[in-house]
């Protein structure tokens, strides 16, 4: 059992939504859909993880669709939205399985936020991305892409290990760190364990083992700012703006620690 299943019954206690963050993915799209949807813009969020990002842009009006990998986590997300009575088309997968979910110039609007991107393997994994996002998406569609500023974290990891600040929720303690792999790629390491009181018990494939902590390890690929902008351009994307965070501050790649890209398809 992976990590995240058994984060799946706690994820958003560690990772409430930002309604910032809402608020400028709906900024995006100010007129009329760019494909001419009846109900609203067309949405894609890739990685949606228990679906709250996704949900509000549902409940705004867009015609909501999302992946992810983790079982767990689209149960959870299938549940809020009938919850909330809202329709939402869930699909297990991944990045790469998009490509063939949907139509050419078929969306409005692509996020893969909260750090996704660099789950891609490597460089030909992300120009395949790109490049079927670009044939997805409508003239004029958005691809919103939001993670960590690998050149900032490749300089902290030259002084030490990379780690994360300890969060606490629900009674658990999750940690995360960096550790260089050798290969260009880092190892990606979590840790979630009991703290203080006793951990909020969750029924089903989610729920924390018994016998102590869970431990993960991931492999991720360090993309900086300008790679993502070279490979944007060589897949067609133009008008690349990059954003230090949901206040819609510019990004300024020497001293913010994310990134938020914005690319808009030809």
């Amino acid at each position: 059992m992976s990590i995240y299943e058994q984060l799946a019954p706690v994820y958003d206690d560690f990772f409430p939504q930002n309604p910032m963050a809402t608020a400028f993915l709906l900024g995006l799209q100010p007129g009329p859909p760019v494909h001419g949807a009846a109900s609203g813009a067309a949405v894609l969020d890739l990685g949606c993880a228990t679906g709250s990002q996704i949900l509000e842009l549902a409940l705004a009006g867009m015609e909501a669709s999302g992946y992810e990998p983790c079982r767990p986590m689209l149960e959870l997300a299938r549940r809020k939205a009938q919850e909330r009575r809202l329709t939402v088309a869930f699909e297990e997968g991944g990045m790469l399985d998009a490509g063939a979910g949907f139509a050419p110039a078929s969306l409005d609007l692509v996020l893969c936020i909260g750090n996704t991107l660099p789950h891609l393997a490597g460089m030909d994994e992300l120009a395949r991305f790109l490049e079927d996002m670009d044939r997805l998406l409508a003239p004029g569609g958005r691809l919103v892409l939001q993670l960590l500023n690998y050149d900032r974290v490749a300089l902290r990891m030259a002084e030490g290990d990379y780690s994360f600040p300890v969060l606490k929720a629900a009674g658990l303690r999750l940690s995360r760190s960096y550790r260089p792999r050798g290969d260009g790629r880092l190892d990606f390491l979590t840790e979630l364990e009991p703290c203080g009181t006793a951990p909020r018990q969750a029924e089903g494939p989610g729920s924390l083992a018994p016998h102590g902590p869970a431990r993960d390890r991931g492999v991720l690929l360090p993309l900086g700012p300008q790679t993502i902008w070279q490979a944007l351009g060589q897949a067609g994307f133009v008008e690349a703006k990059a954003f230090s965070g949901w206040t819609g501050k510019a990004f300024d790649a020497q001293v913010d620690d994310y990134l938020i890209m914005v690319a808009r398809r030809a």
